[in-house]
């Protein structure tokens, strides 16, 4: 005789209730390694940002100095053309730093969302482990 699912077995549920259980297990470790990977690339990221705002700003106080000294002498072309290459470094800095600071920003969401989802599928682990681990009495 076949066994339908409104009448499996005290074991049989117990069983499949396993099995969910380890099929939660494998994600949530998917889900750890990936935390790491993220968090791995948020230190870089963060190295990175510190790095490039620090030659933002140092091109950018540059470009300002020269920027005065023309104020002072009008017509040096000399002059002229290192303000003009320090305005497009500091200019490029400050977009890397834009550009830096927003993937940086990303990240953070992206590890902020896999420690919900980790948290999440905790409490459902520890609900799944109660239920298995409480075995009603058939005798009663």
């Amino acid at each position: 005789m076949a066994c339908s699912s409104k009448s499996l077995s005290p074991e049989m549920k117990k069983l499949n209730s396993q099995e969910e259980l380890l099929s939660l297990n494998t994600k949530l470790n998917k889900l750890k390694i990936a935390l790491e990977k993220e968090g791995l690339s948020n230190a870089d990221l963060k190295e990175q940002v510190k790095k490039i705002n620090e030659d933002a700003s140092i091109s950018s106080k540059r470009a300002k100095e020269i920027s005065e000294e023309l104020s002072n002498n009008p017509g040096d072309s000399k002059l002229a053309k290192q303000a003009e290459k320090f305005a497009k470094k500091s200019s490029r800095d400050a977009k890397k730093a834009s550009k830096l600071n927003q993937e940086l920003n990303d990240n953070q969401k992206e590890m902020e969302d896999l420690e919900k989802k980790i948290k999440d599928l905790e409490g459902s682990l520890k609900d799944l482990e109660s239920k298995i681990n409480y075995v009603p009495n058939p005798q009663n």
